[in-house]
């Protein structure tokens, strides 16, 4: 009789009632949708505490130039996790959530502060050669995506909109990139010597030397590829004349040509024999000369020309390559005579289209 109760007891307590398992389930879902709220929530704050962190950061940058005394360092708060942990696990968690969010807040909350102080010296700044140009720098930093948007922020939620200042940004015109370092260079030499020259003869000084396209990157092209040569921009720039390099196929109308992201004004271009390396194992020294009397640089007679159709646009010839021009060191320097307006473009190519011929050069270089 005893065994057959404690039989019963045992069984009891492996086979729990229905109505316990639907409250373990109930409890259960009510736990998987805490879990899951405080997932999403949590996701949301640290989105929104990293936007914080990333706007305190820009204004902390920018008023690190624009205003005289802007501290370094940042304030470190201590935690204010001292207290006793609950014994419950989920309790103690959730006490640690809790408290991590609130230093978060705290940490933002101390450096606004700091921000909002310097942010009241702004009205009494001068604005000096040097604050345009740290302001322009911080901006060339920016994403546009990222303009666009705090300038539509702006416009949308700002208490007191300045209109003026608005109507000023977006009712400009939209400046070309020479204009923006033409403005960048007047700046510096403001900065360097004060108003003593007028702006005109400051654009004159910049135009002379600042749009030469010395080690300014640009993009190679060519008609053809001929096989296994590099044919890339490193190869025609690292300064060895006379070693791959790029080359066409043999045919009419090929070319080599360079195109910049903006308008250059070179006064020469270094070219170079095929002659050493790949060159000479593939035969292309015996064929005889390559950059003679026949080849040319042309550039398109205008750009709009060109962009709206590269095949059928105008060619107007800035140099003529002879062989004569070689430099003891392999070098043949072209000279240039670009006319103004008609500088992006650069193409090596033989004044003959209808010739069917390569078009090859160790050397790709502008001056």
């Amino acid at each position: 009789m005893e065994a057959r109760h404690s039989e019963e007891k045992e069984g009891k307590g492996q086979h729990p009632p229905p109505e316990s398992k639907k409250a373990e389930a109930a409890w259960d879902v009510q736990l998987e949708s805490v879990r899951a709220n405080i997932r999403k929530d949590l996701r949301r704050f640290d989105v929104l505490l990293g936007a914080r962190q990333e706007s305190l950061r820009r204004k902390e940058s920018l008023l690190g130039v624009l205003v005289p005394g802007q501290p370094s360092d940042r304030k470190r708060l201590a935690s204010s996790s001292s207290h006793n942990s609950p014994r419950d696990p989920l309790r103690r968690v959730a006490g640690s959530i809790g408290s991590a969010v609130n230093h978060a807040v705290s940490i933002a909350k101390a450096r606004s502060v700091r921000i909002e102080e310097q942010e009241s010296r702004l009205p009494s700044v001068e604005v000096t050669p040097m604050v345009r140009i740290n302001l322009a720098a911080q901006l060339k930093n920016l994403k546009p995506a990222q303009i666009h948007a705090m300038l539509m922020g702006y416009i949308l939620e700002e208490k007191k909109l300045h209109l003026p200042s608005v109507y000023g940004l977006m009712g400009t015109s939209v400046p070309p990139n020479t204009e923006l370092k033409a403005s960048i260079f007047i700046r510096w030499m403001e900065n360097a010597i004060g108003d003593t020259l007028p702006s005109y003869l400051l654009r004159i000084i910049f135009e002379y030397d600042a749009q030469s396209p010395k080690g300014m990157e640009y993009q190679l092209q060519l008609s053809s590829l001929y096989p296994s040569i590099a044919n890339t921009y490193a190869s025609v720039v690292d300064g060895r004349h006379g070693y791959p390099g790029a080359a066409t196929n043999r045919g009419a109308s090929q070319f080599i040509q360079a195109v910049f992201t903006e308008d250059v004004f070179p006064t020469k271009v270094i070219l170079s024999q095929p002659r050493f390396g790949l060159y000479a194992e593939q035969g292309w020294p015996t064929e005889g000369n390559y950059l003679h009397a026949n080849m040319v640089i042309e550039v398109p007679k205008s750009q709009e020309e060109y962009d709206a159709d590269s095949k059928s646009c105008r060619w107007i010839t800035v140099g003529n390559v002879r062989s004569d021009l070689e430099l003891a060191n392999g070098a043949i320097e072209v000279p240039l005579n670009v006319p103004a307006g008609c500088a992006k473009v650069f193409r090596l190519w033989n004044s003959d289209r209808s010739l069917n011929t390569y078009v090859v050069t160790g050397t790709f270089e502008f001056e």
